[in-house]
């Protein structure tokens, strides 16, 4: 089991109170009532990724930036040509929220526009009415490792998918992984941030 977890709650407010902004304001911007933001950072629900790309956002920080936490700088607007990051087995950033266990991989570079992470499926096949659709800027590519996996996707019929399949698509469009079987499902997903007007 990965040793490095992370809850999120207490991140976004130092984060949000750095740039002096209250939860009010933080409301307007991410569209997410102020009541699940106040949750959120006092760990009483767990953001699903989509809220998390919202709020990094409206803060104007990375998902690497939460997994580090680490200020992300302003003068850093250049991308480099030569990072490199290694994540050896166990050293996974992990992340647990009501539909998945996300251990994120290589999660320490800053500025980059995709975003690998393996995942263990918790909803079953059955349960997707306990959550909604993740929608998020981008493409989305995701590997079933192992296990039989549900994919609900907003404009088409349920996609089953065994391991070894694959899957990409448009991630503004709702979607959300199911385990579909009785055994474990685990998934290679990489998410494509894009950035308007890039």
């Amino acid at each position: 089991m990965p040793d490095k977890k992370f809850t999120l709650g207490p991140i976004f407010r130092q984060y949000r109170l750095a740039r002096r902004m209250n939860l009010k304001k933080m409301a307007e911007v991410t569209s997410i009532a102020q009541s699940t933001l106040s949750k959120i950072e006092n760990n009483i629900i767990s953001p699903g990724f989509d809220k998390v790309m919202k709020i990094c956002q409206a803060l104007d920080i990375e998902v690497s930036d939460l997994l580090n936490n680490e200020t992300a700088s302003a003068a850093e607007n250049n991308r480099p040509i030569a990072r490199l990051a290694v994540t050896r087995k166990n050293e996974e950033a992990t992340v647990t929220t009501d539909n998945y266990i996300s251990n994120f991989v290589c999660s320490n570079i800053s500025k980059k526009i995709m975003v690998p992470m393996i995942a263990q499926l918790r909803l079953q096949d059955g349960e997707e009415a306990r959550s909604e659709l993740i929608k998020h800027p981008g493409e989305e590519y995701v590997y079933i490792i192992k296990g039989q996996v549900k994919v609900v996707l907003e404009h088409y019929r349920p996609i089953y998918l065994d391991q070894g399949d694959s899957i990409y698509f448009d991630s503004p469009m709702g979607h959300l992984y199911v385990n579909a079987g009785a055994a474990e499902a685990v998934i290679l997903s990489v998410s494509l941030s894009m950035d308007e007007g890039a």
